[in-house]
């Protein structure tokens, strides 16, 4: 066990909790536990800490997976799935690492269909 490894910084707004960011960052936090990472959870919306984290969930205004970034509340938003459904940060999230995470497609669309639409 290595207590220097170095923890991936995650940042997500301050203020009240929402079901999205919350379960979007679990969601990150069991992808990372099995990569063998560990994550910082930064709650703020200051922009100067949020272009320096490794992931963004739920704040910043952008939407793109290849750079980590996972927020739906810029204009256009981030995308809707094939039912019409608007993505929400923890569907983004689940979006990327769902498949890595559960390791079968199936049970992958299986908790995206009946656990994060509802969310």
């Amino acid at each position: 066990m290595n207590f220097f490894k170095k923890k991936l910084k995650v940042v997500t707004h301050d203020g009240y909790f929402h079901p999205d960011e919350l379960f979007a960052c679990a969601t990150l936090a069991i992808w990372a536990d099995k990569n063998g990472k560990k994550l910082k959870i930064i709650r703020t919306r200051d922009k100067d800490i949020i272009k320096n984290v490794d992931i963004v969930v739920d704040v910043g205004l952008n939407y793109d997976p290849d750079k980590n970034l996972f927020d739906h509340h810029q204009i256009g938003r981030a995308g809707t799935r094939e039912n019409g459904i608007p993505y929400a940060s923890f569907g983004l999230a689940w979006k990327k690492y769902g498949l890595e995470i559960c390791e079968s497609i199936e049970i992958a669309n299986r908790i995206d269909k009946e656990f994060i639409i509802p969310i």
